[in-house]
């Protein structure tokens, strides 16, 4: 089990595939937990008075999920005091540096506790009450929460965020995600949330419910940056999910070593890739999609358990060679993909439709070449890749990857593919960005670039590039007009 993002497509995104949002509007809330009453005392407060942990989020829907919260050890927290509906006194813990900018929230009367500050160390362990399971959940330590904005406190949901579950990890406790491959809630979430999707009816349907218990202190829209599906442009989610991950860690110093005995032009690229190598920790190389390389793994339909042998991989890519390709996984029954020793044993095994990464894919033609060189090493030569720069958070790439005008890649989901036919012949549908230039225009946009950066095409690129060839040409011709009838002897005479 491991945090993954998903998209619109239902499928696991690699880091490579999102896009930015600079100006995505998600609805913040800033929210209330009651805090067991035993950390009065840490703050001089009353035992009758009530107090609560107060966090802000850009994702209410995650607080369904929410499984502690977190605070830096190292930071000084305060209370800001209050005055309820009903005219008791309310305090609520903050970061001491925060805590001006958040006075504004209330809508009554408040004000600064005047007691001295703790360390965050001492709000450790101390427990809260989560309002939507109604369970007891602590306090714990977390260097990444920082008083730069929100409230010094953060929410955490350790199966919808990679901090939050990587530091629940450490600490033995268990994501929970009650979404599903859709981005709706599933049944694990309370009954008015079922089947209501988080990024729209569900987030609105769970700040609704924070209102009636009282639990929401103030929401807002709020502008900034989030990641989107690169293909389908549209926001994407964090859960937890059964994938299937490369540990690059154990591997890193290897792969880094590797890296000596490869020339890179330009040179500045090798620390490139060095940057994102080092970066990397787990690589997850499944997909969730209806086409591409089926990953042949087989589970017991109790127990989960995964099978994969030599054996069976062997098994079924025999069945893939006798049966049309990769494709026969969606086609042929799980008893027809499993060696016989397996239909007969007492276990009852089911296939499953996650395909390998493209990444995968391209990263093992090493693999098939070096294979091939065994057999023949005069056949196959192959010891180049060509690559742009974007292709540096993959594995190499057999091709240029080459940057739109605008400066996004070329890709055929965007519609900004530019065909070396289309530039030399033409495009009679479109004869304004495409009146066909012939093949030396090409040429001298190929000449006029250095592959050691980004390099740019589009239809106003090329119709520049046409016009300083008309140039080029133009000058020739006048050059050789004026030159007519010239002799060399002439200038001896005049010498």
């Amino acid at each position: 089990m491991s945090l993954t993002r998903f998209a619109s497509l239902r499928s696991a995104l690699a880091e490579s595939e999102l896009e930015y949002d600079d100006n995505f509007v998600s609805k913040s809330a800033y929210v209330k937990f009651p805090a067991n009453n035993s950390i009065n005392k840490n703050f001089g407060i009353p035992d009758s008075s009530k107090v609560f942990f107060l966090i802000w989020t850009t994702t209410p829907w995650t607080l369904i999920a929410n499984r502690a919260i977190a605070v830096n050890p190292d930071l000084e927290y305060t209370t800001i005091k209050t005055i309820d509906s009903d005219g008791q006194d309310e305090h609520y813990i903050v970061s001491k540096d925060l805590a001006p900018s958040l006075l504004s929230l209330f809508e009554n009367q408040s004000s600064i506790s005047p007691n001295p500050s703790i360390k965050g160390i001492d709000l450790v362990n101390h427990t809260y009450y989560q309002f939507f399971d109604k369970k007891e959940y602590s306090v714990l330590p977390a260097e990444y929460v920082t008083s730069v904005s929100g409230t010094g406190l953060v929410h955490t949901a350790p199966g919808h965020g990679k901090e939050d579950y990587e530091m629940c990890l450490s600490f033995g406790i268990a994501p929970f995600s009650p979404v599903d491959e859709y981005g709706n809630f599933t049944i694990e979430a309370p009954s008015e949330l079922v089947g209501k999707n988080v990024l729209s009816d569900g987030n609105l349907s769970v700040l609704e419910i924070l209102k009636e218990k009282s639990s929401l202190v103030h929401q807002a829209d709020f502008c900034h940056s989030y990641p989107l599906d690169w293909r389908t442009k549209k926001p994407i989610i964090q859960r937890s999910t059964p994938q299937w991950f490369i540990d690059v860690s154990s591997e890193k110093d290897k792969i880094l070593k590797s890296m000596d005995s490869i020339k890179f032009v330009p040179e500045s690229s090798k620390k490139r890739l060095e940057a994102f190598v080092k970066s990397r920790s787990q690589w997850c190389i499944s997909r969730q999609r209806p086409w591409g390389t089926p990953i042949p793994v087989f589970y017991d339909s109790i127990t989960d358990e995964p099978l994969m042998t030599e054996e069976t991989v062997d098994y079924v890519i025999e069945k893939f060679a006798n049966n049309g390709g990769s494709g026969s996984w969606w086609n042929l029954s799980t008893e027809e993909l499993l060696p016989p020793k397996y239909l007969n044993n007492g276990r009852s095994y089911i296939k499953r439709y996650d395909t390998l990464d493209v990444w995968f894919d391209s990263g093992t033609s090493w693999t098939l070449i070096s294979n091939m060189l065994s057999k023949d090493n005069k056949k196959f030569v192959s010891d180049v890749y060509l690559e742009g720069s974007d292709q540096h958070r993959g594995w190499f790439q057999s091709s240029l990857v080459l940057s739109y005008e605008r400066g996004s890649k070329m890709s055929k989901s965007l519609g900004n593919v530019m065909f070396p036919s289309n530039i030399i012949n033409g495009v009679k549908s479109d004869p304004v960005n495409y009146p066909g230039y012939g093949v030396d225009v090409l040429r001298l946009w190929v000449g006029m670039h250095d592959t050691s950066s980004d390099v740019s095409i589009g239809p106003q690129v090329i119709s520049k590039v046409s016009l300083v060839l008309r140039k080029i040409r133009g000058t020739f011709k006048f050059l050789l007009g004026s030159l007519n009838d010239f002799s060399p002897s002439k200038i001896q005479e005049l010498i």
